[in-house]
């Protein structure tokens, strides 16, 4: 409630002409006033230039646009401070600054009267020359040429007109040293003759980067690039695990530099441990470590036609990887095994097993080669299988696939030789040639045994079986694949089918036919298992495949 005190003059309101209270003497006061309006309370307006003198005035000022009040000592506008978000370059070229650069804040709350300073990281300010308020989001201004570029890295102060500021911290550097973005320590190794390829990287928002050595040195055979950062060559011949470190300097367009500091490893000549079955390795020092895994060979189909010849099985998938620097530990790890033969009418070869092992998080896996599949009839052979497949590595190979099945051949009119397995890609063991039947008037051959690959311990593929009808097949029998180790040879009469080469090679086909026409066996690691040839006089015998392995090099 409002309360109107009238001191030493008794008024009525309505004597007055125009309805005002008027009196040069009237005292009036107001206590708890209420406004019960919607539109709210007009105060006091004017400029700047119109501000009064006595304390605890309130009133809006038409030149700054902001309501304000008196102190007794300054008048302070009613405001909301403004706020810098980010600024639109954190590295700015010194250069650019000399000949008139203007940074671009982004923000809320920016008007007309705001000031903008850049500070130092001493406290030194500096008073932009120029602000323009584009936006209450966005504010052009000015850096001054006289900005001392050691005091980085900047913040930035926007302050309204109404004295309200906010500071963005370490807005901005000006020259900064370049960025390392390759972590410091150990970026790769190998053993004694390893070929490396190596990148160091390091930007700068102002232009390009240059490299250095800045101490230390590289092993011999081994060089910088100092324009790209790469570091290239051949690993030297050394008698124990031998460790390089070395300091690489940064150095901008501007003359800014950054060091870091990093190392390769050279392993030696390394010990090389085949692994043929699940099992795990230790190495009691971070080192480097190649390892490569390679999955089992799929085993040989079979028929029950006389006059087909069974399909081969896949080879094993293979992959490879350089661990530059592999953490001490025991690594367990495990090997797939051989695929299965077809060893009785109609059977498909067994799948080789996948062999994986998992390091410093990262898992490399072979899939053991698909089994060839079984005849089904006159019309439809066996198909060959398909090849296992590496992941993970730095290398990662296909198996070759088996060569496909006979449905039927015709001895008076057609020569019907056994499909060849495929080649191992990218490193994968090579596929098993398929099975044939043939006269002994012509000079059909059972398929021949896919590739391996020495470099990469894969073994070769089996050729398959034969039946001449009875006849020698000698100088008719399909040739075994090569690799780390050779594939068998099929056989029937006269030439007798062996196994696959090495340890773990697979076994050829044993019995069964009284023509002997049973398929090869896989080659040590992977390798395909030959099919076989025709079911005449008994049991059709395919090859079994290779099995697979882990090899570490340490």
């Amino acid at each position: 409630m409002a309360i109107i005190k009238v001191r030493n003059k008794a008024l009525t309101l309505l004597d007055t002409a125009n309805g005002k209270i008027a009196g040069s003497n009237l005292d009036v006061s107001f206590e708890n006033i209420t406004d019960t309006g919607t539109e709210g309370t007009r105060v006091a307006t004017g400029t700047t230039g119109q501000r009064g003198t006595t304390a605890g005035q309130l009133r809006f000022n038409t030149t700054t646009g902001l309501a304000e009040y008196y102190t007794g000592n300054v008048f302070k506008s009613i405001d909301i401070a403004p706020l810098v978000s980010s600024v639109n370059n954190t590295n700015i070229n010194g250069d650019s600054i000399t000949a008139g650069f203007d940074l671009v804040l982004s923000g809320t709350n920016f008007a007309t009267g705001a000031t903008v300073k850049f500070i130092g990281n001493d406290g030194t300010e500096y008073v932009s020359p120029t602000v323009t308020i584009d936006s209450a989001t966005q504010i052009t201004t000015r850096i001054p040429t006289n900005i001392d570029a050691t005091k980085e890295p900047f913040d930035v102060q926007v302050t309204s007109a109404g004295g309200l500021s906010s500071i963005k911290e370490n807005a901005f550097n000006i020259d900064a040293t370049p960025s390392w973005t390759t972590a410091s320590g150990s970026i790769g190794g190998g053993f004694n003759g390893d070929t490396l390829n190596l990148q160091v990287t390091a930007t700068d928002a102002d232009g390009s980067v240059s490299y250095a050595i800045q101490s230390g040195a590289l092993p011999s055979g081994v060089s910088l690039n100092t324009s790209t950062g790469a570091i290239t060559g051949t690993l030297p011949s050394v008698g124990a695990v031998t460790t390089y470190t070395f300091t690489i300097r940064a150095t901008s367009d501007t003359g800014q530099t950054t060091d870091r500091q990093f190392s390769i490893i050279n392993g030696g000549a390394g010990v090389e441990d085949i692994y043929r079955s699940s099992s795990s390795f230790t190495i009691s020092q971070a080192q480097p470590v190649k390892l490569y895994v390679i999955g089992g060979g799929g085993g040989g189909g079979s028929t029950s036609n006389g006059s087909s010849g069974g399909a081969g099985g896949g080879g094993g998938g293979m992959t490879s990887k350089m661990f530059a620097n592999l953490s001490a530990g025991t690594y367990s790890f495990t090997v797939g095994g051989k695929g299965s033969a077809g060893n009785s009418s109609n059977q498909n070869g067994g799948t080789g097993g996948t062999s994986s092992i998992t390091l410093d998080g990262i898992t490399l896996q072979a899939t053991g080669g698909s089994g060839g599949t079984a005849w089904v009839s006159e019309s439809q052979a066996g198909t060959g299988g398909a090849g296992g497949i590496g992941s993970g590595g730095d290398v990662n190979g296909t198996g070759g696939a088996g060569g496909d099945g006979i449905a039927k051949s015709n001895d008076s009119t057609g020569i019907f030789n056994g499909n060849n397995g495929s080649n191992g890609i990218n490193g994968g063991a090579g596929g098993g040639g398929s099975g044939s039947d043939g006269s002994n008037s012509n000079s059909a051959v059972s398929g021949n045994g896919g590739n391996g690959s020495s470099t990469y311990y894969t073994g070769g593929g089996a050729s398959g079986g034969l039946d001449a009808d009875g006849a020698d097949i000698s100088g008719k029998i399909g040739s075994a694949g090569t690799g780390y180790t050779s594939g068998g040879i099929g056989g029937g009469i006269g030439v007798t089918a062996t196994n696959g080469g090495g340890i773990e090679g697979g076994l050829a086909g044993t019995s069964g036919s009284s023509r002997n026409s049973y398929g090869g066996g896989g080659g040590s690691y992977g390798g395909g298992g030959g099919g076989t040839g025709s079911a005449d006089g008994g049991t059709p015998d395919a090859g079994q495949g290779g099995g697979g392995a882990i090899i570490v090099i340490s």
